[in-house]
């Protein structure tokens, strides 16, 4: 967060909560008619079309995904783009050789009830661990909100 003061080019640390608009740093929060009012007018001036690129970020500044290209996540609503991330973070190479390897099983039989058991028993289990690592997930991220020490730290 310093260092991104830096690049703003404010000398002194805010007061918490920090809300940065464009180039605007507001530091603290004093009361609705005096930083609530600047935050909603630099806001209206940031819709409005106003407001600089924040220090440090070029427009059109891109990510790499890999075997699509370079993506501008300002070009696409968030609905695309989280599809698009999305894939990307969801590949799991350990689950293609798992399927490539059924479909070599399964390349060979003729049986149809066969073949329905081996492909819905892959698609069951994957189904299974992946709600079983959200669920560990969940109760983990459910547990750290509870411990009082763990959320004063965070």
């Amino acid at each position: 967060m310093s260092e991104k003061l830096e690049e703003l080019g404010v000398e002194d640390e805010p007061d918490f909560p920090i809300t940065i608009f464009g180039n605007q740093v507001f530091g603290g929060w004093e009361s609705e008619e005096t930083t609530g009012r600047a935050i909603e007018e630099a806001l209206q001036q940031c819709l409005a079309g106003n407001c600089p690129p924040p220090a440090g970020e070029e427009p059109g500044d891109g990510i790499d995904v890999p075997f699509w290209g370079e993506i501008i996540p300002g070009d696409y609503s968030l609905p695309a783009l989280a599809v698009i991330l999305g894939l990307v973070d969801g590949f799991n190479p350990c689950a293609m050789w798992v399927l490539v390897y059924l479909i070599s099983l399964i390349a060979t039989l003729r049986d149809r009830k066969r073949i329905w058991l081996i492909v819905g028993s892959f698609v069951l289990a994957s189904g299974v661990l992946y709600f079983l690592f959200m669920t560990a997930w969940l109760n983990a991220f459910l547990f750290i909100g509870y411990v009082r020490p763990v959320t004063t730290v965070i």
